[in-house]
Formats: C-alpha cells, sequence, structure tokens
C-alpha cells in the first residue's frame, strides 16, 4: 500500500506531515469503518427482530383470545347441561356465557347431526350445520379446529369460529360447540410501530381477515392471487420484500396464530425500509459522523503537533541556514528548550554555527595579517627594486666610465704600436714585429670587450622582443 505513495512527490515538508498524518489514521478510518458497519449490521438485525417480537405480539393477543374461547368451549362442554343434553338449560348457559364475555360474538351448541340445539344469539329457525366445514373437521379429527372468514348461520355476518366437539365418557360424540368472533375484533387487537407499518390476518384460502390501517373494501375477499398472500400461503413463516394489499413495497413478516392442525390464520407485519431501519439509520449515521469528528479531530490534533513540534522547528532552522548563507554567521535556531531529537539537531546546528563563525573569524584575522605581510613584502620589493634600479645606473655610469677611460690609453697602445709598425719595421726583427702584432690584436679585442660591455649595460634598458630560438644550431 505504500509503494504507491512513495511514488507521489510532495513539493513541502508540510504536504509529507499531511501525507504522513493520513497514512496514519488509514488503518484508524478502516477499523472504525468497519466497527461502524458491524454495529449497523447488528443494529439491523435488532430491528428485525424487534419487528419479529411485534408480530409474536401480535400472534400472542390473538392465539390468546382464541385460546381463551377454546377454554371456555371446554369449561362450557362439561357442565351438566351439556353432558345431559339439556337443551333448555344449554340454551340459558350459552347466554350467560355471551354476556359474560362481550368479546365472544356469538356461543352456539349442535348435537351429533348438525342441529342448532342452543345458541346466542338465538336462533329463530331450525339451523343445520351438518354440511359445515368445520363441524365436519372437528368431528373428523375429534379435536377443536379454528376456521377461517366465514359467515355465521345464526345472523349471517362475518365470523371466525372456534369449533370443538364434546363427547362423553364412552367416546360417543354429544354434541359440537361453537364459538364465534367477530373479525373487527380481531383486527382491534393488531398493533403496529409506525406510521407506514400495516397489520393484517389472512387464512388459508388467501382471505383477508382484519387489516390495519384498514382496507373495508378488501376484508373478506379472496386476496390470494396478491404475492404477498402466496408467499404467506406457500411458506407459513418467514420474511419478503413484496408490494403489499395497498401497492406499497414493504417487508413483511408473518406466521401462523393456530397450529396447523387446528387451522391456518395467519398474522402478517409489514414495515417500509425506511421506517423499519430509519432509527438504525439515524445512529448509523450519527455513529458515522461521531467517527467521522473524531477522525478529523485527531487529524487536527496530529496536524497541529506536527506543525508546532517538526515544520516550525525545521522552519526556524531552515531560516537560520538561509541567514547563515547570506553572510549573517550569528544567526542562531532558537524554539526553546527541547531534549528529542530536532533539540539534539538545532543544538548541533547552533554549535556548527558557532564554530563557523569562529573559523570565518579567525580566517579575517589570517586574510588581514596576510594583506598586511603582502604590503610589507610590496613595499620591500619596491625598496629592493628602487635600489637595483640605482645600482644598475651607477654599473652603466661605471661601465660607460670605464669604457670612456679604458678606450683612451688602448687607442695609443694601438695607435703607437701601429706607428712602431709601420714606421720601424725594417729595424724591427721577426720576433719584435709578432710581439707588436700581437700587442695590436689585443688592443682590438679588449676594444671589442669594451663594446660588449656598453651593449651589456644597454640591454637592461632596452625593450624585451621574444622570439623562438634553435638552441641546437646555436650549440
Amino acid at each position: 500500500m505504500l509503494r504507491p505513495l512513495a511514488r507521489i512527490k510532495f513539493s513541502g515538508l508540510r504536504a509529507r506531515l499531511l501525507a504522513i498524518v493520513l497514512v496514519a489514521a488509514l488503518p484508524l478510518t478502516f477499523a472504525l469503518l468497519t466497527y461502524a458497519g458491524i454495529q449497523n449490521s447488528r443494529m439491523q438485525e435488532l430491528a428485525r427482530a424487534a419487528v419479529q417480537e411485534r408480530l409474536a405480539t401480535n400472534i400472542r393477543s390473538e392465539s390468546d383470545l382464541i385460546a381463551q374461547g377454546r377454554a371456555t368451549l371446554d369449561t362450557f362442554g362439561i357442565t351438566f347441561a351439556i353432558q345431559e343434553q339439556r337443551w333448555d338449560l344449554v340454551q340459558g348457559n350459552a347466554v350467560r356465557l355471551r354476556a359474560l364475555h362481550p368479546e365472544f360474538a356469538e356461543v352456539a351448541a349442535a348435537d351429533a347431526r348438525g342441529i342448532i340445539r342452543a345458541s346466542s344469539p338465538v336462533a329463530t329457525t331450525t339451523v343445520d350445520v351438518s354440511a359445515d366445514s368445520s363441524f365436519r373437521q372437528a368431528v373428523a379429527s375429534g379435536s377443536a379446529v379454528v376456521s377461517g372468514y366465514g359467515r355465521s348461520v345464526l345472523t349471517g355476518r362475518p365470523v371466525i369460529s372456534v369449533v370443538l366437539p364434546v363427547y362423553d365418557d364412552l367416546g360417543g360424540l354429544i354434541c359440537v360447540e361453537y364459538l364465534n368472533f367477530d373479525p373487527q375484533q380481531l383486527g382491534a387487537r393488531l398493533s403496529t410501530s409506525g406510521p407506514s407499518s400495516v397489520a393484517m390476518i389472512v387464512d388459508g384460502d388467501g382471505t383477508l381477515i382484519a387489516r390495519k390501517p384498514a382496507l373495508p373494501a378488501l376484508v373478506g375477499q379472496g386476496v390470494g392471487e396478491v404475492a404477498l398472500v402466496r408467499a404467506v400461503l406457500r411458506q407459513g413463516r418467514g420474511t419478503v420484500i413484496f408490494p403489499g394489499l395497498d401497492g406499497v413495497t414493504r417487508e413483511y413478516f408473518f406466521a401462523p396464530i393456530v397450529p396447523a392442525a387446528e387451522g391456518t390464520l395467519y398474522a402478517v407485519v409489514g414495515f417500509s425500509q425506511s421506517e423499519l431501519l430509519a432509527s438504525e439509520r439515524r445512529s448509523f449515521t450519527l455513529t458515522l459522523a461521531g467517527f467521522a469528528g473524531f477522525a478529523i479531530l485527531a487529524l487536527v490534533i496530529a496536524w497541529l503537533v506536527g506543525t508546532h513540534s517538526i515544520y516550525r522547528p525545521t522552519l526556524l532552522l531552515q531560516r537560520a541556514a538561509e541567514r547563515i548563507s547570506q553572510g549573517d554567521l550569528t544567526a542562531r535556531a532558537e524554539f526553546g528548550e527541547r531534549r528529542d531529537e530536532i533539540g539534539i539537531l538545532r543544538d548541533r546546528f547552533n554549535d556548527m554555527a558557532g564554530s563557523l563563525q569562529t573559523h570565518v573569524g579567525d580566517l579575517e584575522r589570517t586574510r588581514g595579517e596576510l594583506s598586511q605581510l603582502n604590503s610589507e613584502l610590496e613595499e620591500r620589493v619596491r625598496r629592493r627594486t628602487a635600489d637595483l634600479e640605482a645600482a644598475n645606473k651607477e654599473l652603466e655610469a661605471f661601465s660607460y666610465s670605464v669604457a670612456h677611460d679604458l678606450r683612451a690609453p688602448l687607442r695609443s697602445i694601438d695607435g703607437f704600436s701601429r706607428a712602431v709598425l709601420e714606421d720601424h719595421a725594417p729595424q724591427l726583427d721577426r720576433e719584435g714585429r709578432t710581439y707588436l702584432e700581437r700587442v695590436l690584436a689585443a688592443s682590438r679585442h679588449m676594444g671589442a670587450l669594451i663594446d660588449d660591455l656598453l651593449d651589456l649595460s644597454r640591454v637592461t634598458r632596452a625593450e624585451l622582443n621574444r622570439r623562438r630560438v634553435d638552441v641546437t644550431a646555436l650549440a
């Protein structure tokens, strides 16, 4: 992960500090985001668990009412009037039972042939329920049956029936008890937890028994073609996301109200995704905001600490180095007492600057002394040059003087020797003439030496003429 970052060119220390802070914050940010994601998933699970609990509450409420009706029928069935088939007494008991329990819409008892012998409200005509599916199922199973949505044979009103067969000690069928509930009463016991949530009850035939909020046009109607109801009837228990009866897509949780052996009633609770997870998303948003604020605060603190402890001291060191490079050797880096690496670097820098100032001072002093020595040397050279020029002039004057003084006697020697040789040659023998010739040659050589001496004295005043000379040819 760090290799791509290493190829990025940062233009300054502050940018590098920011990059370091960001890189250091990445693991923390990843950990916080991971934690937030886990918390969000956990809170979603808790939200769904709360919906499941809401569903369970509705199921308990409805099943408690049905269980109460069944327990009432059990008690009603063991009475003397039922066991002895005293239908006049059974009629009175049915009226009193319904008066004690207004939640029961109807109470009735049919004999073994399916003829209603006692009921509340009282039947005005003979009613035969032998063809009723709940009657036949209860007799066939020998146990209680909870019917789906139907119409009362007594009043014709919509009812949900709990049907219980009663047997004597020998197992003979005495009668079949009916206890009917108004579907609206079942719907009143449903609970929801939000403006867009719904709760409803459907039976095994896909008939809507009750719904909150109410949809009167659909209550008692078959809605088995709706995808949601099909899923409920197919699965029996679970969770699906489908459009509801009102066309609004929600997440629905459903489960049976009574055991399958007793009947097929299902409680369904639906919540919109936004409502279901609203508090969790709000908590998640607040958590993320808190994490973001914490991360930003940590970045700001790290930035301030880095600026104060690294960038500012480094900047002061840079400025002190720039002043020294511009010639101000008194510049020092000062940013308080520190014992860390930056403080050690500052101390070493100041020591180096002090040593540099001392060395430069020594160099300046040495340069002054050398300048003074050079001046003295130049003065001595000028004096020596002047002395040399004076000596040369004296030598030149001496050379002229010597040349002039030597030429006069030399001319005399040459002239008299030539005169003797020319005028008195006959009187001289050969040896005498040889001596005179040697005197003349010596005087000529002496004259050439005097001329060379004069030329040599003029060389020091002549202009230097440089040219290539073949030394081998001169050898």
